[in-house]
């Protein structure tokens, strides 16, 4: 919204409708008493009250996402009031709905009454060409609208610049060298210091990107807009601040400035030297945030996560309240990555922060369906819906459909849940572009009730090839649909082959392990499968992988092996499908 409009809209309607001595109700109210010479005066006062109604139910349309009916009805207005203010509106609806055209019509209603723009009128018409991405004569008129604009409303007009680099990449790099220039003389400025940067790395002009971040460096807490450029060239341009903190040792800096320096490492995955940095700095300033990005590298550097715990643990015990709640969401998810699901429930309730409420109820509902507790997990769901937000630090609502679709398959029965999911299938694949990534979700949901309650492995196969398809590099795909081909005779080798690929992206999951060393078995050859069993079971020492170990041993004639492993798996899930075909394979009772 403009500054023109920075006072609530009601202000702002109540101020046109009743600027007389007067309000618009009491002159109205006076009709009786008016002179035949006044009936113009009273008709100029009622069309000024009707349209101020019309606004103020354009706004409510507004507000209710009817955008199509409230822009007609700020067109319908400004047909018959010729005010600036209108005009203004209408064009700031339309651009922010994306509707450039709509935008042109009031733009050109506007120039018909005010034939010599006011700045107000220049503004739009700049924004206008922002929208449209018309970068070269966006910049071109940028210069002078600097010129006429309100010093306070400078920052804001370069932070829109800067936004137009990011809607139009090639724009920008040709319209650089005059970003620069205009940059410039503004050299105190931190917004026009941020569109230099972003400008000048898109160019890969170094040495002003680089000129640019030392004049944003110069801030001790960065704003907003600055933390967003230098996480954006984080992520997108990390040389260019290499060649920043090359030219201006990181010692030098703030601690934001250090901490980015080294986030910026790990976005280039140069582990080791951010590593090496962190410690440094631990030893002469130790403090929360370093503590936590030594436990997050650890875990990126796939150390052992006892490691990883100790930093996260020393990180919570000296941060403050918002600190120890990111610490424990770090430790939470790198025990959720080892499957290490007792430090998940710990860390997970040592969340606080509301900040973090979508992350820490998605580790609640996870750890609910890891122990197959479905009310439990139906009220998490419950709980993610009803927030606010809908998106975390590291879930989203795709990690939401997922845990629906696992409370429908696991909770319900068998039959109810196959119809409900092939429901939901044919429906995304009516869609005109049906959602692959959920679809995916359905499909390898109801693959996996063919597996693990109906043992129809042909049906199995069939679906989960069509997860697997949609995105056939994924390693828990392969895991998936390669474990399930095993059971199907003829494409056992074919089975052992995805899982083979898997294992190379994922060589410490323990899934994957369990069921490559079961392919192996099923090709016959035990001894092969038997290690990867091992160290499955020594990860997560579930029914299912006992079940598989158990048998390996007893067919390499360790049978008293084999009944303790098959023991321990009945004392943790004595329903497992899996476990319960071996026991009756071999006549084993408990």
């Amino acid at each position: 919204m403009s500054y023109r409009f920075s006072r609530t809209l009601v202000a702002v309607l109540l101020s046109l409708a009743f600027s007389g001595n007067l309000s618009a109700k009491e002159e109205i109210a006076k009709e009786s008493v008016f002179k035949p010479d006044d009936k113009e005066r009273y008709e100029q006062i009622s069309n000024r009250a009707d349209a101020v109604y019309k606004m103020i139910l354009s706004e409510m349309l507004l507000q209710k996402n009817a955008t199509a009916e409230s822009l007609a009805l700020y067109a319908f207005i400004l047909n018959k009031e010729s005010r600036p203010e209108i005009a203004e509106r209408g064009m700031q609806i339309a651009l922010e709905k994306g509707v450039v055209p709509i935008s042109q019509a009031f733009h050109q209603k506007w120039q018909s009454f005010e034939p010599n723009p006011s700045f107000a009128q220049k503004r739009m018409a700049w924004e206008q060409l922002v929208a449209m991405r018309n970068t070269e004569q966006a910049i071109h008129d940028f210069a002078q609208l600097l010129k006429e604009a309100p010093t306070d409303q400078h920052p804001q007009l370069f932070l829109k610049t800067a936004q137009l680099a990011l809607l139009d990449v090639q724009g920008a790099k040709q319209q650089s060298d005059t970003m620069h220039d205009i940059c410039m003389q503004y050299p105190n400025m931190s917004e026009a210091a941020v569109a230099d940067t972003l400008y000048a790395a898109i160019a890969d002009n170094k040495p002003n990107a680089v000129a640019a971040l030392k004049r944003l460096a110069n801030q001790n807490e960065p704003k907003n807009p600055v933390i967003i450029t230098l996480e954006l060239l984080s992520r997108y341009s990390p040389n260019i601040l290499d060649e920043f903190f090359n030219k201006h040792y990181h010692k030098n800096l703030s601690n934001y400035w250090q901490n980015l320096y080294i986030e910026s490492l790990i976005r280039q995955k140069k582990y080791d030297p951010a590593q090496k940095i962190v410690l440094q700095q631990l030893e002469t300033n130790p403090n929360a945030i370093l503590y936590m990005q030594a436990g997050y590298i650890s875990l990126l550097k796939k150390e052992d996560i006892k490691q990883a715990l100790t930093f996260f643990d020393k990180a919570y015990a000296i941060g403050n309240k918002k600190e120890q709640s990111r610490t424990a969401l770090f430790a939470a998810m790198g025990s959720l990555h080892n499957e290490d699901a007792k430090n998940v429930k710990q860390w997970t309730h040592k969340i606080h922060d509301g900040d973090y409420d979508y992350d820490k109820l998605s580790l609640l509902a996870i750890s609910a369906n890891y122990d197959k507790k479905w009310e439990q997990l139906n009220e998490y769901l419950q709980k993610i819906v009803a927030l606010p937000t809908q998106q975390g630090v590291f879930f989203n609502s795709e990690n939401l459909v997922r845990l629906k679709i696992s409370y429908i398959s696991k909770s319900q029965s068998t039959e109810k849940a196959i119809a409900e999911l092939t429901e939901k299938i044919e429906q995304i694949e009516k869609q005109i572009i049906p959602n692959k990534d959920i679809l995916a979700l359905l499909y390898h949901a109801r693959g996996s009730i063919y597996v693990d309650k109906l043992r129809q492995f042909d049906k199995a196969v069939i679906d989960l090839e069509k997860y697997w398809q949609i995105d056939p590099d994924d390693a828990n795909a392969q895991n998936t649909l390669g474990y399930t081909m095993l059971f199907v005779p003829e494409r056992i080798n074919e089975g052992v082959a995805l899982l083979e690929k898997a294992i190379k992206q994922l060589p410490d999951s323990a899934a994957v392990q369990d069921s490559l060393g079961w392919g192996y078995y099923r090709q016959g050859n035990a001894k092969k499968g038997l290690p990867y069993l091992q160290s499955a079971y020594k990860k997560m020492p579930e029914a299912e992988i006992a079940a598989h170990l158990g048998e390996v041993l007893w067919t390499l004639g360790k049978q008293n092996e084999a009944r303790e492993i098959w023991q321990q798996g009945y004392q943790k899930d004595k329903d497992d499908p899996s476990l319960k075909e071996i026991l009756q394979k071999f006549n084993i009772v408990f």
